[in-house]
């Protein structure tokens, strides 16, 4: 049994505890919030390598446990999807609607739509508060063979179900609170993808202009991020300035393969630093250790025109970014001057590469950055409004049992 008057959290997604995003950091402000917090994810979740290991651990003061599952499939047909459907999420989502069952919670807060009747499930079995956080635009997500995809297609069906029983829910853009009311929800709350407060390293001046301009890519490696695009057009200007490329983070070897062959034909190489995983406390100071940051995404795709949390970690470090010119990230670089916008194609990507390459100083934007990550950019400030309508409510009930 808790303490008595200590609110217990649940929180449920998919991603392993420390490569999840916004999930973490929920955690993290539940933490501060001074309340009991479990972690329920997936062990392998996804085919970009972003897994870890199954069981109990201990991460913080988050209680974190992650099921087990077979490894899904790389590839994009009909055949993987089914496979990857049967042998590998049906299985997970079992055992994670098992451990649902037998955890009592007073809030059960879900991050992302497909898993919100294990949310609907506690809030029956434990009368718990229900919390849903709304990732991407629902059914917004396009990528070719993906269960997502698949999803997608039922998705605003699920969210009505979800929006009858929900507590409150939470979006990542302005827009997507009007669209999660259209579905039928009657509390929903902005919370953009900030940093928490600790995440930031301590500030440091570009190097820029002393040296080669330096461009840091950060985040998890996939189809859909412009990622061919930034290679070929590295291709080009590489020998026309001093330019290094960093890219940090993991994919499908299939595809890790596949644009790595792509640089040495398109002589990217030479200019190309490929740095592997990044734990999220490094995050920062691999932005640092650059000039700019780049956030790119394939402006085409659908569910690509919402606003990156890369884009608000990259300002909140410290750096500016060269960013493609999705109409929320094109508003938020536009409003505070802490970058610059380009389409994805690679003739533009190129000029744009080029163009910030022969910037004179960029220290002066830096820290102009910084200052605008300081005073308006953190995660307890954009959760603060959703955990202290979700806690009161649930600590006086604690309270009162």
């Amino acid at each position: 049994m808790t303490t008595q008057g200590t609110p217990r959290v649940l929180v449920i997604a998919f991603d392993v505890f420390a490569k999840s995003t916004r999930a973490r950091k929920f955690c993290r402000a539940y933490e501060a919030a001074g309340t009991e917090v479990q972690y329920l994810g997936m062990s392998k979740p996804g085919r970009s390598g972003r897994w870890g290991d199954p069981g109990s651990s201990l991460d913080g003061a988050t209680s974190v446990f992650q099921v087990p599952m077979q490894s899904p499939q790389g590839g994009t047909g009909k055949a993987s999807q089914i496979r990857n459907l049967f042998f590998s999420y049906l299985p997970a989502l079992t055992r994670m609607a098992i451990y649902t069952l037998r955890h009592d919670a007073d809030v059960v807060h879900v991050v992302g739509a497909p898993l919100s009747p294990l949310g609907l499930i506690h809030k029956v079995r434990h009368r718990s508060r229900l919390v849903l956080d709304i990732q991407e635009r629902p059914g917004a997500i396009a990528t070719p063979g993906s269960l997502s995809s698949l999803f997608a297609k039922v998705e605003r069906s699920v969210l009505a179900q979800g929006a009858r029983a929900s507590d409150a829910a939470s979006v990542v853009t302005p827009p997507d609170v009007a669209v999660l009311k259209q579905i039928g929800f009657k509390n929903v709350n902005l919370v953009r993808n900030a940093p928490l407060r600790s995440w930031r390293s301590p500030y440091r001046d570009p190097k820029h202009p002393r040296t080669e301009t330096t461009f840091a890519c950060i985040g998890t490696i996939f189809e859909g991020r412009a990622f061919e695009s930034l290679i070929d057009a590295v291709g080009k200007v590489g020998p026309k300035a001093s330019i290094q490329l960093h890219i940090s983070g993991t994919g499908s070897d299939s595809y890790m393969q596949a644009l790595k062959k792509r640089a040495e034909e398109c002589g990217a190489s030479p200019y190309i630093e490929w740095r592997g995983w990044v734990s999220a406390g490094d995050v920062c100071d691999r932005y640092l250790d650059a000039d700019v940051g780049l956030v790119l995404y394939d402006t085409t795709i659908s569910g690509n025109d919402g606003l990156s949390n890369k884009l608000l970690e990259c300002v909140a470090a410290g750096r500016p970014a060269l960013c493609t010119n999705g109409s929320l990230n094109q508003q938020f670089i536009d409003a505070l001057k802490v970058g610059w916008t380009t389409p994805s194609d690679t003739d533009s990507l190129a000029e744009a590469l080029l163009t910030v390459a022969t910037t004179e100083d960029l220290r002066e934007i830096a820290r102009h950055c910084r200052a605008v990550g300081d005073e308006q950019l953190s995660w307890e400030a954009e959760s603060a409004d959703l955990l202290s309508q979700v806690l009161q409510g649930k600590a006086s009930r604690t309270m009162s049992s």
